[in-house]
């Protein structure tokens, strides 16, 4: 590494004696050697990237789509690929910025190595994002994910995965340790939890619901309270979104689902079936046996024919077997 270091000084101080060759004052020759430097890092920067996006995302997308596996086309419609191709140029600056400006401006070598840093501390949040938006998608598509549903454990890693990178950033910015940051903000928790209650609140909630499996997207719920009648389009870690019978969106917190009552038709739309009850008042004077005329006219809807003549078929032999005197209706 050090050898690598002394050649790319070596270079740069030829470059400068070339400069004072051509007639350039000390002074001058020094800034245009500083100039051609960031313009050279600059240079390579848009090549890595254009190398990186253009080639190389561009090959990774061409084998995803020839491959057989559906999983990996996820990958490309989350443009995983093509924000993990933005650590290019920031590489190339990262390991050339010191060894440009070091020598001519320490510290403004050293903000530009820090801004580095948080821009790929950044980009690998994207990336993340990115994957983790990717595996939920190809976890929709197992049968499972009609039953389970897992949007509120993915918000739960991102939101551990962005308060991690904003701690890094943090750190980074003000050179301290991760570990010291942590140890100041345990004295802010109190603060903390208020500020983020609904969050906090709709966190746990979610996970309830998803553990308990008290409510999926698709399912048909009823919640006066919220004038929620409807399909559930989305749970989120915050809000639930629910279709209404009549085309309207109803929007509440995911935390209702667990601290009031709701009904959830899952069941009646899984069984095919739906039971309605209705009061319907009988006259007790009206009821008799049915006579032979009306079992014979009652065979004249189609749909009760079959049942009344296995019926009579079953009830004639069961009399004749026990001796039954069929001239009292109560003994047939």
């Amino acid at each position: 590494m050090e050898e690598k270091v002394y050649k790319s000084y070596a270079f740069l101080e030829q470059l400068e004696a070339w400069l004072l060759s051509l007639g350039l004052s000390e002074t001058s020759a020094h800034h245009s050697k500083v100039l051609i430097s960031i313009l050279g890092i600059v240079v390579l920067a848009v090549v890595a990237n254009f190398i990186a996006k253009k080639i190389i995302v561009a090959i990774l997308t061409m084998i995803v789509k020839r491959t057989k596996n559906t999983w990996d086309d996820y990958l490309v419609k989350r443009k995983v690929f093509h924000k993990l191709s933005h650590l290019a140029p920031a590489l190339v600056i990262q390991f050339t910025i010191g060894i440009a400006l070091y020598e001519y401006s320490p510290n403004f070598s050293f903000v530009i190595e820090r801004l580095t840093y948080v821009y790929m501390v950044i980009v690998w949040l994207l990336v993340i994002n990115s994957l983790l938006n990717a595996l939920h998608d190809i976890y929709l598509t197992f049968e499972m994910s009609k039953n389970r549903n897992i949007k509120g454990y993915i918000q739960l890693i991102k939101i551990i995965v962005f308060a991690v990178g904003a701690i890094l950033i943090i750190s980074i910015l003000i050179s301290k340790s991760p570990a010291k940051l942590l140890v100041g903000m345990g004295a802010s928790a109190a603060i903390m939890t208020l500020v983020f209650k609904d969050t906090i609140l709709g966190l746990v909630a979610s996970i309830q619901a998803s553990a308990n499996n008290m409510v999926n997207p698709g399912d048909w719920i009823e919640m006066p309270a919220r004038n929620a009648d409807g399909s559930v389009l989305e749970i989120t870690l915050n809000t639930v979104k629910v279709q209404n019978w009549d085309n309207t969106i109803t929007t509440f917190p995911t935390y209702a689902l667990v601290s009031e009552s709701f009904i959830n038709w899952k069941g009646m739309q899984e069984s095919a079936g739906r039971r309605i009850k209705r009061t319907i008042f009988i006259d007790v004077r009206s009821v008799q046996f049915a006579s032979v005329e009306l079992l014979e006219k009652l065979k004249q809807i189609q749909i009760l024919k079959p049942y009344l003549e296995d019926k009579i078929k079953e009830i004639k032999e069961y009399n004749e077997k026990i001796g039954a005197e069929t001239d009292m209706p109560v003994n047939g």
